[in-house]
Formats: structure tokens, C-alpha cells, sequence
């Protein structure tokens, strides 16, 4: 039997499907540009050609994008962003003490996630682009490069800006200079 877990954020849905034994057998991100309810029924029917969806025991969905979902399939659970932020951090890395979270609207900090449950501490912007993901992507599309090549190009970097003390919005008129 599988699981499969749906992500609908600002700017992407994220799927994964994990076996009995909870190992990820099928993950795929795509931006949705907009188009919500089209987006995931594509991935699904992408996705049934791979995996017989007979087989899915639990479905879940997160993200802000889920009450399009919700009204399409009564049958998944909504699970509170956070929570499942936290607890698929703690099952990959059990010495993670703090998790930094970039949607394509909001930022998260969260810490202590190593202790117990009432030391958790979460932090988070109010909703707008300036310093999220929309952000950065519209940022190093500004340098010509895809938002996929952003990971490799900060693991070559020796030094890293002083910008990020610096309210993002202002940031925007200095790269535009």
C-alpha cells in the first residue's frame, strides 16, 4: 500500500508517494502558474502510468492551494503545514534542532524541533513575495539563470551578500541598478 502527500503552494504543487515502509518512490514538483486544478490533474494522470493509485491507502494535501483540492477529493485529510513541515524534517534528519522554510509567499523559522513539543517556537513573515520564493526566482531570473540551478550555484559561493540584513523590497531597486 502507498501514501501520497500533495503540496499546493503560491507558485507549485509538490507530490510524493511513499510505500508501506515509508521510502519515497515517486516525487515531482511543478510549477502550477495559476492553474491550480489543471496542474494537479495532469500530475496525477502523469502519475497513474507509473503507479496504480489502487494502491494508495492515505492521501494527504498541505499548502494554501489545498481548498482546491478539498472540494474536488473529500477523501484526502488536510494536515496543518507546520506540523508536516516538522515531523518530515524529524523523520529525515533526527538532529535537526531548526528548520528555514521559503514558500513562493512566506518564510518560516521554526525552532525547537529537537525537544519537546511546547519549546517549539515558529516565526513567520506576513504574506508577501519580499523574501520568499516568487521572490528569489524572480531574482535569479533577473541573472539569467532557473531557479532549479539556485542550490548549486550557493554550494560554489565563498562569500556570501550582507544584503539579507536589508529589507528585500530595497534589495530589488540594487539588483535592478
Amino acid at each position: 500500500m502507498y501514501s501520497i502527500g500533495i503540496d499546493i503552494g503560491y507558485t507549485a504543487v509538490k507530490i510524493s508517494i511513499l510505500d508501506s515502509e515509508y521510502k519515497l518512490i515517486y516525487s515531482v514538483y511543478r510549477r502550477h502558474k495559476g492553474n491550480i486544478i489543471k496542474t494537479v490533474q495532469d500530475l496525477v494522470s502523469e502519475i497513474s502510468e507509473t503507479v496504480d493509485f489502487d494502491f494508495i491507502s492515505y492521501g494527504a494535501f498541505t499548502g494554501r492551494g489545498a481548498m482546491f483540492l478539498e472540494a474536488e477529493n473529500s477523501s484526502f485529510s488536510e494536515i496543518n503545514m507546520i506540523a508536516a513541515l516538522i515531523e518530515g524534517v524529524k523523520w529525515e534528519r533526527t538532529d535537526a534542532e531548526s528548520i528555514i522554510e521559503i514558500g513562493g509567499q512566506s518564510s518560516r523559522y521554526i525552532t525547537g524541533i529537537s525537544g519537546r513539543e511546547s519549546n517549539i517556537s515558529v516565526e513567520s513573515n506576513s504574506d508577501c513575495a519580499a523574501g520568499t520564493g516568487s521572490f528569489l526566482e524572480e531574482q535569479i531570473s533577473r541573472l539569467n539563470y532557473d531557479i532549479e540551478d539556485y542550490s548549486s550555484l550557493i554550494k560554489k559561493r565563498k562569500k556570501y551578500s550582507q544584503n539579507c540584513r536589508k529589507v528585500q523590497c530595497f534589495c530589488k531597486n540594487r539588483y535592478n541598478s
